[in-house]
């Protein structure tokens, strides 16, 4: 498979900030290039998908998803982050939350059926019982 790195996946960081719906002001290309984001999403599936150089190209699409999945994962609480509002009412002012954690189980689970679909073996991390195709 000729995977070269996630920076040449056609669209990459625009497509991680839509699967975490934030803005490129809250989540600009230098964060995802963090050492903890991006880089680290691709070394986490290079060795999830031990075989992945020799894959064959038709699972190039898959590999690149594998990773931006990932990426959003490790940029999810920024988005957690950012779903602070604020409502400002007569005598208080109220801070409440917006939950991402749909969007987290939504990417989580994106992430797990391409794995699978890449052959990967899961582990439910709950029972520790082997999830297999």
């Amino acid at each position: 498979m000729d995977y070269t790195g996630y920076k040449s996946i056609i669209n990459f960081y625009d497509i991680v900030r839509v699967e975490t719906n934030l803005k490129k002001s809250d989540l600009p290309d230098e964060i995802i290039d963090f050492s903890t984001k991006a880089p680290m999403a691709e070394e986490y599936i290079k060795e999830k998908v031990t075989n992945w150089s020799e894959l064959d190209s038709s699972f190039l699409d898959k590999f690149n998803s594998a990773v931006i999945y990932k990426t959003c994962l490790l940029c999810i609480q920024i988005a957690k982050n950012r779903n602070v509002k604020s409502k400002q009412l007569p005598t208080i002012k109220i801070e409440y939350n917006i939950s991402v954690d749909n969007l987290e189980n939504y990417i989580q689970e994106n992430l797990n059926i391409t794995l699978r679909e890449l052959g990967v073996e899961m582990v439910d991390s709950f029972s520790m019982f082997s999830i297999t195709q």
